[in-house]
């Protein structure tokens, strides 16, 4: 299956969340079609790839900063939610491309325009271990090895959190706080260790890299300290925190809504062991109608807090500690119900779900898989927990 054309020569000129999500449910068969090529390459698939660069979806956090009108979190939600609903690890590596669009906002103008000169460019950014950033003339000497570095086979830079150093000595603020960076270099300055091997999103690529001894000139090091360039959005400058968890979590709701839908192409097709339809056992009925109740819950708790995380921006205040907490405990609420969902679902639909290349069988793989990231881990309610006594 090929993906759809394009027949939209004003593109650009369009309003930019409503085109990036109708193009992401455009796309949803072709992404079905493509997903047991994904899952066995490891990797998006050269169509798919071609398919996510000609609607302009690895850079689509770029379009506020391009003048294409303002692109919200709630957007971005959307977009994931939907292309997950057709490859779960497609839906993964264009998040992980939107926030390498967003670390652009702490670069010169001029780097940005080079970095991202073609649609084809995309920045994988690794934010789980500290790299050694060391201070000299001019820019800095790298050395890091960097984890999970989703759509690194297809992305043009390589990126991750380094601590700032001046000679031997860590670099410090005033009040403490450690000095620190993210070093952009083309990827082929970094071995990829190829060490990707896991049991779910098996296609975003996401494996390690080392950097030994590179130098990274000042003018492609995005510096926090520096902070976001003038003239660009609010939404360059929000906290991480308060909108990371919820593009995450929708992922995981569009897992769950794909495997809503396959449960459903399932049971069409079976009899039941009594040798009824199974869609008319009991049983499945109470699943199906459990499982779309609460997708719909979660779906409304996670977009009514990206939503308020929308409208502070929209209204000139960056979202606070407050609402970061909200971000983190829906979103970690939004991924616990949707592996919920995936596992009752395939539960319910007996031997049929078990074979390896199941629809059922890859979503419960890709949903723990999303689980297990730190952004959604059960630890965020002990993180949280305390400041809701403040």
């Amino acid at each position: 299956m090929t993906a759809p054309a394009i027949d939209r020569p004003n593109i650009t000129a369009a309003p930019a969340g409503p085109r990036y999500i109708e193009a992401a449910r455009e796309l949803v068969p072709f992404l079905k079609s493509e997903a047991p090529a994904i899952e066995e390459s490891r990797q998006l698939t050269p169509s798919v790839l071609k398919a996510l660069i000609e609607r302009n979806l690895l850079q689509p956090l770029l379009s506020p900063s391009r003048g294409e009108g303002d692109f919200t979190i709630s957007d971005a939600m959307q977009v994931l939610e939907t292309l997950a609903l057709g490859d779960a690890s497609t839906a993964w590596d264009v998040m992980a491309a939107m926030g390498g669009c967003i670390i652009t906002g702490f670069l010169p103008q001029a780097t940005v325009e080079a970095m991202f000169a073609s649609p084809s460019d995309a920045a994988a950014t690794a934010v789980g271990r500290m790299g050694k950033a060391v201070a000299v003339e001019g820019g800095y000497l790298v050395e890091a090895k960097w984890p999970f570095l989703s759509g690194s086979p297809h992305a043009s830079w390589i990126g991750g959190l380094c601590m700032v150093f001046d000679g031997d000595q860590p670099r410090v603020s005033p009040e403490g706080e450690p000095h620190v960076v993210i070093p952009l270099l083309r990827k082929e300055r970094v071995t990829l260790l190829g060490n990707w091997d896991t049991t779910g999103l098996r296609g975003t690529g996401s494996q390690d890299a080392l950097v030994s001894g590179a130098l990274v000139p000042d003018s492609e090091v995005a510096d926090f300290a520096r902070g976001v360039r003038p003239g660009l959005p609010l939404l360059y400058s929000i906290n991480e925190n308060a909108a990371a968890p919820l593009v995450a979590a929708a992922v995981a709701l569009g897992i769950a809504g794909s495997a809503l839908e396959s449960f459903r192409e399932i049971q069409r097709s079976r009899t039941h062991q009594s040798g009824i339809p199974a869609v008319d056992s009991p049983l499945a009925q109470l699943t199906l109608a459990e499982a779309r109740t609460k997708l719909d819950q979660a779906r409304a708790a996670l977009f009514a807090v990206g939503a308020g995380v929308d409208n502070e921006v929209v209204e000139g205040r960056l979202p606070d500690d407050a609402w970061v907490s909200r971000a983190s405990l829906t979103a970690t609420q939004a991924a616990e119900t949707a592996v919920e969902i995936v596992s009752r679902l395939y539960r319910a639909a007996g031997s049929s779900a078990v074979f390896t290349g199941s629809p059922l069988e890859r979503a419960l793989r890709d949903v723990f898989t999303i689980g297990a990231h730190r952004m959604l881990q059960r630890e965020n309610y002990l993180v949280h927990g305390r400041s809701l006594f403040e």
